[in-house]
């Protein structure tokens, strides 16, 4: 009998000390259980900043600072990589009431309000690839919901008075600029065909193909290959008018959702190669 007693209490422990450590927290985080703006308030490493202190535009821009946080555990994403770091793009000025979003030349970054003096971008990765050179800017303007052409971004913008920064091991290679662009009539009407290729990832979930050309975005379609399967390629078709519209030099964008902030630059716009 105490011979039984005392492996039901030395298996008791076991379950109780199993329990306890199940609960420690030394796992990787998931995404449920991520504050953005608790990043803010763990020690960060300045990589990358400007220097400008007079106020400009609607907004009162003054300048950015691009942060790297180590964190003191990985967050583990839902396809299974594991993040070491999270980087800041924080743009100083205000004060900030309300929904912002900061632009990466034509990109749309997700955007948080941390107080009313700060805006941030935030970035998940071991490491991150960023534009040197970018023009920076912040927009109140909402995204717009569902059209086949929308322009987006352009109200009520303020762009900050430097460029960014970007150290050497942290900058993009320029893209490859895989941009097809052909003139075509349909039903009486000229209209421009953009094919691009891009490597972009399929969706988490159901969502629509959008082409976003500067600040407008157009409905687009998936490629197909030989054997019936989804292909690296997206395709859209713009008015001949509207095309003539958009700045040479903007920036092609293929992502999934109108409103979705991100995407994969593909290139920009060389209006010269018409159809070459």
């Amino acid at each position: 009998m105490k011979l039984c007693r005392k492996v039901l209490f030395v298996s008791f422990c076991l379950a109780f000390l199993s329990s306890v450590v199940a609960q420690q927290p030394n796992g990787p985080m998931r995404p449920h259980e991520v504050d953005p703006g608790g990043y803010l308030r763990l020690p960060s490493e300045v990589i990358s900043h400007g220097n400008n202190e007079r106020p400009v535009g609607k907004f009162g821009l003054t300048t950015y600072r691009l942060e790297r946080v180590k964190l003191e555990r990985p967050l583990q994403l839902a396809r299974g990589a594991l993040i070491k770091n999270v980087y800041h793009l924080i743009i100083t000025g205000g004060p900030f009431l309300g929904a912002y979003t900061i632009w990466m030349d034509d990109v749309a970054l997700p955007t948080f309000t941390f107080d009313d003096k700060h805006l941030v971008a935030q970035f998940l990765g071991s490491t991150i690839k960023l534009p040197d050179g970018a023009l920076l800017s912040v927009s109140d303007r909402s995204c717009p919901t569902t059209s086949e052409s929308v322009e987006t971004g352009t109200a009520s913008e303020t762009v900050l008075p430097e460029r960014l920064s970007v150290p050497p091991e942290l900058r993009a290679e320029p893209p490859s600029e895989r941009i097809e662009l052909r003139t075509f009539t349909k039903k009486g009407q000229q209209f421009v065909g953009i094919t691009v290729a891009t490597d972009m990832a399929d969706p988490f979930r159901n969502a629509s193909l959008y082409m976003q050309i500067g600040r407008r975005v157009f409905r687009a379609a998936s490629g197909l290959d030989q054997h019936g399967f989804s292909a690296k390629t997206a395709s859209t078709s713009v008015p001949i008018d509207t095309f003539w519209k958009i700045p040479d030099g903007a920036q092609v964008i293929v992502k999934w959702g109108a409103c979705a902030p991100g995407g994969h630059v593909v290139g920009r716009l060389r209006k010269d190669t018409l159809d070459q």
